[in-house]
């Protein structure tokens, strides 16, 4: 879509390192026309000024480059990120805040619950950076169980919560054969003990 519409899309992967891997696998970083591929930090010896940013990089992920917005970019793609690296894409958003990022199967849910474990940026991280993020597509799957006093005496069952912007959220409950029935739609995200209630 993005380039049908005549923007420069760069895809973004965490680092050089990813980079290598990807150029060797597909021979290129410009896969097609206006996309291109880029890390969002560059190796410490290609971004380092001096001898001592050089050193310094050995040592700490803060000095392994710099996060630099690219002059012709109209939109960012970042795929592949892990919760260690979301600090690079709000950096990248502070250099160049008006061009926006898409972030694409990045497993934001499992990264929020790593903040503020050790080797991960801290919990303010979210309310600074990440519950800025409009959802414009998420699927949810859960499942449960509930403790019946009558045969089968356990009853699995699981739902989706399921979301398409600009649409509401939408509480499904597995009916089986893959079939989901809707069971709510809110415009505000249900917290997970809430999806639960709903689809119990």
């Amino acid at each position: 879509y993005f380039v049908r519409e005549g923007k420069q899309v760069v895809i973004l992967v965490p680092d050089k390192d990813e980079l290598d891997l990807i150029e060797e696998g597909m021979g290129t970083l410009e896969p097609s026309a206006n996309v291109t591929i880029r890390a969002v930090r560059a190796r410490n010896s290609e971004s380092a000024e001096t001898m001592g940013e050089l050193l310094l990089g050995i040592f700490s992920r803060a000095a392994k480059g710099r996060v630099l917005p690219w002059y012709n970019a109209d939109i960012y793609i970042s795929v592949i990120t892990s919760g260690q690296e979301l600090p690079d894409l709000e950096a990248l958003h502070a250099a160049d805040p008006e061009k926006p990022i898409i972030f694409f199967n990045l497993n934001l849910e499992t990264h929020r619950g790593d903040l503020g474990l050790p080797a991960f940026p801290s919990k303010d991280l979210h309310y600074r950076f990440l519950s800025q993020i409009k959802p414009a597509y998420l699927l949810r799957t859960r499942q449960y169980a509930q403790t019946l006093s009558r045969p089968p005496f356990i009853l699995n069952y699981q739902g989706a919560l399921f979301r398409t912007y600009p649409g509401g959220y939408q509480c499904m409950l597995d009916t089986g054969n893959g079939r989901y029935r809707r069971v709510e739609t809110s415009r505000n995200r249900p917290a997970l003990n809430g999806f639960k209630d709903i689809i119990t």
